[in-house]
């Protein structure tokens, strides 16, 4: 209610100022009458002004339940897409020659704002980044109608920087199939281990550094500023008791190829981006003789430490590459494949990831 209405009383058509008390009528309604009267003997700018604050407020209001309103269905996209994948292995279509998994996920990863799709990494189920590494192949085989729809306003240099000293950061999780320690473990404390219902596998950053569990990290992509070539580097960030170990886990630096590239596992078909880490000694220094070995020189901020001069892998798979295909847009679900002792891959062994901008 405005201010020229708040108190006041006003005499019924006909009634005189005389009248006695049961004549008068309070005007108790929430919409304002008095504008009629007022009008009469105020200028159209003061009643105006007269008017401004229950304008305003009715804005205000309703700004305010247009806020609320765009936070609910954000948060009911979000919860779309990560239940989605969370059951993809349990989904039972009733046209399964028609129905394609990485389609449906694309959709739903699309429909969430690109700033919180970050959210959608908290929401997953155990097991969910695996199933989406598997049904994401199925965007190889998607039919010209879909793919179209898809792809049409898409192009996957967007989720990248296209000039040196931009960064593009995406936050990461990772897991494993199932859980196993390594050869020399670090002491675990079991109800630490209760709080992580994945199964959380042991990253270890470089050969010489301990591995300890943790299923978070982030990732920075840059272009270096010297050969303008698109790199990384991994932070890892060790889950209590093992956060003070941070400062002994340096930044991973490694090298991004975009484009079709076959991995390890022949069933797996192939993948859309390759990072790959100077794990050969031998070809760290090829690089390093044809000046295209990163240093300090082509980091995007002189805060960065410098990468190391020697052969480091990938902290995920322990090997010098790992894999991820384009889930939805800014969206990127990964592989690093690891061996067991006598160089066979399997499943149980691998580490699978996904990756979204954070905005």
């Amino acid at each position: 209610m405005c201010v020229a209405c708040l108190g006041q009383q006003h005499l019924q058509p006909g009634s005189s100022s005389s009248s006695s008390s049961s004549d008068l009528v309070v005007q108790t309604s929430p919409v304002c009458t008095h504008q009629t009267l007022s009008s009469m003997l105020l200028s159209q700018p003061a009643v105006a002004a007269l008017h401004t604050p229950c304008n305003s407020s009715a804005a205000a209001a309703a700004a305010a339940a247009a806020a609320a309103a765009a936070v609910l269905v954000v948060s009911d996209l979000v919860e779309a897409a990560a239940g989605l994948i969370s059951v993809l292995d349990d989904l039972r279509p009733l046209d399964a020659s028609s129905f394609n998994a990485a389609y449906e996920i694309w959709k739903a990863i699309a429909a969430v704002p690109p700033a919180d799709r970050v959210r959608i990494l908290d929401e997953l189920e155990p097991g969910a980044i695996f199933s989406l590494w598997r049904a994401s192949i199925g965007r190889y085989v998607l039919d010209e109608g879909r793919s179209t729809q898809l792809f049409d306003e898409f192009f996957i240099w967007d989720d990248f920087p296209s000039q040196p000293g931009e960064v593009y950061t995406y936050e990461g999780i990772c897991e494993q199939f199932t859980y196993q320690k390594p050869a020399n473990p670090l002491s675990v404390d079991s109800s630490m281990q209760a709080r992580h219902p994945r199964a959380t596998p042991w990253l270890k950053p470089s050969p010489a550094s301990m591995a300890a569990p943790q299923d978070r990290f982030r990732q920075q992509f840059f272009l270096a500023n010297r050969t303008g070539l698109l790199h990384s580097r991994m932070l890892l960030s060790p889950p209590a008791p093992f956060s003070f170990f941070s400062f002994l886990s340096p930044p991973v630096y490694s090298r991004v190829e975009i484009g079709l590239t076959l991995v390890p596992n022949q069933a797996d078909a192939g993948a859309d981006v390759a990072l790959t880490y100077p794990a050969d000694p031998t070809l760290l220094k090829q690089q390093q003789a044809a000046g295209i070995a990163l240093s300090k020189e082509d980091l995007p901020s002189a805060l960065w430490p410098a990468p190391m001069q020697k052969a480091s892998w990938s902290p995920l798979s322990f090997s010098g590459r790992d894999y991820m295909r384009a889930a939805g847009p800014g969206f990127y679900v990964g592989c690093g494949y690891r061996t067991d002792e006598a160089g066979n891959y399997l499943e149980e062994e691998h580490v699978y990831f996904a990756l979204v901008r954070a905005y």
